[in-house]
């Protein structure tokens, strides 16, 4: 088990206690503890406080990075 730093509804950070069920070098799969469709944070938060208000801005880079790495296509198909 481990953490993950997600984003609520509001935009504020969430920590949530999550299972996984691999660990890669460029990612983690997820198993338990976030729902499909969730953001989480990919950066570094500092201070970390639940409910802190984040400035959030989508990383279409590591987005891509990350579908290539789990689907081995660009499009996720």
């Amino acid at each position: 088990g481990g953490t993950v730093h997600a984003i609520d509804k509001d935009g504020r950070l969430a920590i949530r206690k999550v299972q996984t069920s691999y660990a890669g070098q460029s990612y983690v799969v997820i198993s338990s503890g976030l729902k499909a469709g969730e953001r989480i944070v990919v950066s570094d938060v500092s201070p970390v406080v639940e409910g802190l208000l984040l400035n959030v801005e989508r990383d279409t880079t590591l987005e891509k990075t990350l579908i290539t790495a789990v689907t081995g296509s660009e499009n996720g198909e």
